[in-house]
């Protein structure tokens, strides 16, 4: 356990003091499932990095690309992309994916446009760019009602980096329910909808708790 200077108290160890590889690696353990192909680095937390602050070429794995155009079964991939400087540091996000053909589903902690305005539709087109694909639909999860589900807004003010955890959590979800493949796009929508509210009331509950748990025992 360790208190921040809000007097906020989270569990330990923090995903950020963790190596990229052994994040990498409970990455690959998780690829329980034959229902989807999984497009991973074995060298980078992410598979596809939008360098939308920092403005330098976008990249993607050939095994991504490579999944998104020729691959039949959904397609589970890890996104980053830049929040911005916070508390004087240089803040990156990374979220689960699922590739449905050319519907991806961000299960992200955030709202899109709260990045910047029309950052949805940048997005779209850069995997478009970067995969050569055509016509991405990107819904995120966490905007499936009027109003966003800020699952971040739980962590902590001095707490970033657990977008680790969370991106873990839903890989984790996907696997262990591999009857999302067999829903149409409405089903998996409410599905997730419903998922989302009950993660929010849990995280509200016990601020990112679940989250910090679900992690500290993966990485014991």
């Amino acid at each position: 356990m360790e208190e921040n200077p809000d007097g906020s108290v989270h569990l330990r160890p923090h995903p950020t003091s963790i190596s990229e590889k052994e994040n990498i690696h409970e990455k690959f353990k998780l690829r329980k499932s034959k229902a989807y192909f999984y497009a991973f680095s074995e060298t980078n937390y992410c598979d596809i990095e939008i360098f939308n602050k920092l403005e330098k070429p976008c990249m993607a794995t050939p095994v991504l690309k490579y999944a998104l155009q020729y691959v039949d079964i959904p397609v589970i991939f890890f996104m980053c992309y830049d929040v911005g400087y916070k508390f004087g540091r240089f803040v990156r996000h990374v979220v689960c994916c699922l590739a449905v053909k050319n519907t991806i589903f961000v299960f992200d902690m955030r709202n899109l446009d709260d990045i910047q305005d029309g950052f949805k539709k940048y997005l779209e087109t850069k995997i478009e760019e970067v995969c050569n694909i055509k016509d991405v639909k990107i819904i995120n999860l966490a905007c499936l009602k009027s109003k966003c589900l800020y699952l971040q807004r739980f962590k902590g003010k001095y707490e970033f980096g657990w977008c680790i955890a969370h991106a873990l959590y839903f890989l984790n979800h996907l696997v262990s329910h591999p009857k999302i493949v067999d829903m149409t796009e409405k089903e998996k929508t409410q599905y997730f909808m419903k998922l989302y509210d009950t993660i929010y009331s849990r995280l509200k509950n016990t601020h990112n708790l679940s989250i910090e748990e679900f992690y500290t025992e993966m990485m014991s």
